[in-house]
């Protein structure tokens, strides 16, 4: 690799290194999906049980298995924390850049490799989902490697790609399922349409490559579906995925604008640059048309999917960074795409510095932390608008990406350490021990229970308005109905709960004036309470006005 290529790719290490471990251990893990595939992970390395995914200590196939065993690995070097829970998505992080910058320093220069690379590292999406314990970030890198592969063995015509391209698309698979092939395979048949290259597209389809795919693929599934036979195939191909296509998870999400929304908001700071799309169309036309292609074809496919969550969008993002890689570097941008670039820089930096005043009437804490972690984003923004104006488009580059550096500093230091009992339940380990409950059953909102269980290790019971709060079974008692809460709550001298506020409410009025409510811990809308009987009293009036005895407020 010449030297000016390995100055790039140590410079983009360093960022990667900057954006993505600042700040990694903040905050705890959180709910609902960090615990989820952290305890699955522990309880997968504690058990031996390395080909089935596992949670509440029974099988669970939402996902296949090479996500997990990544974590594994890093529990069992590492311990089990949230900085090596999350370490497996920073590290993944890490490679998507250095894959992004290698692919297109082949199909392009050190420059225009540089500017991609650097684009989808510090988008404010990719350095968030650097952060968090999912599988997306795993999964969006092993399918940009899929489709990196392909487009060279389309450029390049050898047949070593199209080997990578069935390595990584399995790789793909079996980190979520199905869509680790269909995603880049149709993507890849879609661009070979487009630009009427009908010859190779059945190369491409008929490709021996297939045997590759089969033979990394094929042994685990086979393994599950010979092992656990219906309850494998049923809840991993109908319910986590088909029934996920026509039926919506979240129906407040199915929308047609809840992803252009994520993406608006996810490709921050260079949301402002996509009207330089499309410069130098004629010089990169094929690179252009591939990544336009690449994007249509996800955006379209997730949009039509009933069932909606803001990172099963992320794929898209390393065509997004292409895009505007190829436009800063592939020919003269015109002053129309000038002006309209500067004014979104100066919107956005308007908007980003103005955002944290409308947090002052309910979450009066955050308006400072807010204006210091976003005021270095708008910062950068403004001096970016300055900079377009003046046609030095490096310049406005730099401007950008030192705002995320020090968003990406500065934000771990102020916001994070603010939601830590917000979204997880670091603090519920010393309330069992303090309240003496340990290995007692506690009562929880769906949407806690597996940081209950992760964090304090005792039993866990979910009080909820159905029997099935979850989208997948959970091998857990679920309480819906008021008579089998109540008696549920009448044989516990102390419970100890974690609510909402509106479970607090159900809460009280079925319990009424009978116990005694203590809130040792509230941040946001997260409550942990301690429920004791009152001495002589073995019955409930559910007519009786709600009380909370004491409150002790330990954040706000």
């Amino acid at each position: 690799m010449p030297d000016k290529s390995r100055r790039f790719l140590l410079a983009l290490i360093a960022l990667c290194a900057v954006l993505y471990f600042s700040g990694i251990a903040v905050p705890s893990l959180t709910d609902p999906d960090d615990v989820f595939y952290a305890e699955s992970a522990k309880e997968m390395a504690d058990s031996g049980s390395m080909l089935t995914p596992v949670i509440f200590e029974h099988p669970q196939f939402e996902k296949p298995p090479l996500y997990l065993w990544f974590l594994v690995i890093s529990f069992k070097l590492l311990g089990v924390s949230a900085v090596s829970a999350r370490l497996v998505s920073a590290l993944f992080g890490l490679l998507s850049v250095a894959g992004t910058f290698l692919f297109m320093r082949k199909l392009i220069d050190e420059q225009a490799a540089f500017i991609t690379a650097m684009i989808l590292a510090s988008a404010v999406w990719w350095i968030g989902l650097a952060h968090v314990v999912l599988t997306d970030m795993v999964f969006s890198t092993f399918v940009a490697f899929a489709l990196y592969s392909f487009f060279l063995w389309h450029k390049f015509e050898k047949r070593g790609y199209l080997l990578l391209f069935a390595l990584f698309s399995a790789l793909a698979t079996l980190t979520k399922g199905p869509l680790g092939l269909l995603l880049p395979l149709s993507t890849a048949a879609a661009f070979l349409v487009v630009i009427r290259s009908s010859r190779r597209l059945w190369r491409f389809l008929l490709g021996r490559w297939w045997l590759l795919w089969l033979v990394f693929v094929l042994p685990w599934f086979l393994y599950a579906g010979f092992k656990y036979g219906n309850a494998f195939l049923w809840e991993f191909f109908v319910n986590c995925h088909w029934n996920r296509l026509i039926h919506a998870e979240h129906h407040q999400f199915n929308t047609l604008y809840f992803y252009p929304a994520v993406i608006t908001v996810g490709l921050i700071p260079w949301t402002c640059f996509l009207p330089f799309v499309g410069a130098g169309f004629r010089r990169l036309k094929t690179e252009h048309v591939f990544a336009l292609t690449w994007f249509v074809v996800m955006f379209v496919f997730f949009t039509v999917a009933q069932s909606k969550l803001s990172t099963y969008i992320s794929p898209v993002f390393p065509a997004l960074a292409m895009l505007i890689g190829l436009s800063l570097t592939g020919g003269q941008i015109v002053k129309y795409r000038v002006f309209a670039v500067a004014a979104l820089l100066a919107i956005a930096g308007i908007g980003l510095s103005m955002a944290p005043l409308f947090l002052n009437k309910d979450y009066p804490d955050f308006v400072v932390p807010g204006l210091k972690s976003f005021g270095v984003i708008a910062i950068g923004l403004f001096a970016a608008a300055v900079f377009v104006v003046r046609q030095r488009f490096h310049a406005a580059l730099t401007a950008s990406l030192i705002g995320m550096i020090g968003f990406a500093v500065i934000a771990p230091m102020t916001v994070f350490p603010k939601l830590e009992t917000a979204l997880t339940e670091s603090n519920l380990q010393t309330l069992v021990a303090e309240n003496h409950y340990t290995n007692q059953p506690i009562l929880c909102n769906s949407l806690y229970v597996r940081g209950v269980y992760f964090y304090s290790g005792n039993p866990v019971i979910v009080m909820a308005g159905s029997k099935n709060p979850f989208w997948s079974k959970h091998p857990v008692t679920v309480l819906s109905e008021d008579q089998e809460l109540r008696g549920f709550i009448d044989s516990r001298d102390s419970l100890m709960c974690v609510f909402t506020n509106r479970d607090l409410e159900r809460f009280d009025r079925l319990t009424s004036s009978e116990r005694e409510n203590t809130i040792l811990s509230r941040n946001i809308d997260r409550l942990v309470v301690l429920s004791i009987k009152r001495a002589g009293l073995t019955a409930f009036r559910v007519d009786r006005a709600s009380t909370v005895t004491r409150t002790i407020p330990l954040s706000r």
